[in-house]
């Protein structure tokens, strides 16, 4: 009956041998694909500046990633939720829902609108708030509302020590009741 005993266990212990192989093949292979993927994805298109690029740029002043690259992609900036906002009594027009985006070529923008969301979104509600629905009716009353809420993120901006350049506003929505 001992010997009956040996070989059962010879055979599970063959059995949880290729298991152990199979299980340490199968994690060998998903840290590879994942240091594969993390490469893939880390990895930078355009190496940073090197040589006399960069060097040029310090002598003429100017600090890495300020100077402004013309063929930038644009970025969009869009602020969430949507801004609802209660109009000034006395119009016909009773609620402003807005829904806008910033158009910038540059991530620092990006970056300042996206750590100071709660104040931009504050100072922007403001700035909806004391509109009217006559301000607004019309494409003129739309334009000058685009550039005040330019304007004022520039001012914000500025008031923050940080440079850079809003390039355009949009209006995604813009619901007037």
């Amino acid at each position: 009956m001992a010997e009956n005993e040996d070989l059962d266990l010879g055979e599970e212990g063959k059995g949880s041998k290729k298991k152990l192989i199979i299980i340490i093949v199968l994690a060998l292979v998903l840290l590879g694909g994942g240091g594969g993927a993390a490469w893939f994805f880390l990895m930078g298109d355009e190496p940073p500046p090197q040589g006399e690029q960069a060097t040029a740029r310090k002598d003429a002043g100017e600090e890495d990633g300020e100077a402004e690259d013309e063929n930038a992609p644009p970025i969009y900036h869009q602020f969430k939720p949507v801004f609802v906002v209660s109009l000034p009594p006395g119009g016909k027009q009773k609620m402003l829902q807005l829904e806008l985006q910033v158009l910038t070529h540059q991530a620092k923008v990006d970056d300042f609108l996206t750590t100071n969301d709660p104040m931009v979104r504050h100072h922007i509600l403001n700035l909806l708030s004391e509109q009217t629905g006559e301000m607004l009716d019309g494409a003129e009353g739309k334009q000058r509302l685009r550039q005040a809420i330019i304007d004022k993120i520039k001012q914000l901006m500025k008031e923050n020590g940080k440079r850079g350049e809003v390039d355009n506003v949009f209006f995604s929505q813009f619901v007037l009741q």
